[in-house]
């Protein structure tokens, strides 16, 4: 990750030192990639005028696709044959954050007769849903996500008061290792 943002600021022709605002993705998503793009954030902004703020990458589906007339819906694989999601109409959340089996998310789904799917597993989901045609499929690339990201996250960004707020991971389900440790806690001494 460190390479990737330090090409990235070299080709803005820019430094950490000059950044006003970072914006970093929470999830939901992978556990350590959550971590350790908040952990990344955290460290770039040490300095007091850097402000800070994290965006679900749910949310920035949800806002980049607010012109969209039906529902937008974002669908990150949550392993385990499970969906991460959420629904949007204009921008706005319907739903809360939804960590539901594909089957239950197309249940959902037919509350709406507009519906655009985005995200990465949206290719997937589209074609297992094809008998429908009430849905679109949104074909934007990652920098659309990324873009999304920082669209919205400049919007939150000038509507708080607080120039720093650290992010909080958006986790929708304990981690295998919580998993593990629920299953057989471990015990020192006696």
């Amino acid at each position: 990750l460190a390479p990737l943002i330090s090409t990235a600021l070299q080709q803005a022709g820019t430094s950490v030192k000059d950044l006003d605002l970072v914006v970093c993705g929470i999830g939901p998503g992978s556990f350590t990639g959550t971590r350790i793009g908040i952990a990344t954030a955290l460290g770039m902004t040490v300095r007091p005028h850097c402000g800070l703020i994290g965006v679900s990458g749910l949310d920035a589906a949800g806002h980049r696709l607010r012109f969209f007339p039906g529902i937008v819906v974002p669908l990150i694989d949550a392993r385990k044959g499970r969906v991460y999601s959420a629904f949007y109409r204009s921008g706005q959340r319907l739903t809360s954050f939804l960590d539901e089996s594909p089957e239950r998310i197309f249940d959902r789904l037919k509350l709406y007769p507009t519906v655009l799917l985005t995200g990465p597993a949206a290719p997937s989901l589209y074609e297992l849903w094809t008998e429908s045609t009430r849905f679109k499929l949104d074909h934007s690339s990652d920098l659309a996500e990324t873009n999304g990201l920082i669209a919205l996250g400049v919007e939150r960004y000038a509507r708080q008061a607080v120039r720093r707020v650290t992010p909080r991971p958006a986790y929708l389900r304990p981690s295998e290792a919580e998993l593990a440790r629920q299953r057989s806690p471990i015990t020192i001494g006696r």
